[in-house]
């Protein structure tokens, strides 16, 4: 479970770096986002939603065990 856990968390964490590289690029080819604060909150944000969705898509469970509030 170790060795799928991992692939799991690998390929999530890949299209996580993807989506955020590509934003960093998107803006600064374009100069949509303006200051460096949307410049580097944008890709930030937008990396973090595809790894939650990443996580949920390859059911990584150790993810919602971490996130969820103890009880």
């Amino acid at each position: 479970q170790l060795g799928s856990c991992a692939l799991r968390t690998l390929l999530a964490t890949t299209f996580m770096t993807a989506v955020g590289l590509s934003l960093i690029a998107l803006g600064q080819q374009t100069d949509w986002w303006s200051g460096k604060l949307m410049g580097l909150a944008i890709p930030c944000l937008g990396a973090a939603v595809a790894y939650l969705m990443a996580a949920w898509y390859l059911k990584l469970d150790d993810l919602w065990i971490v996130l969820r509030r103890p009880q």
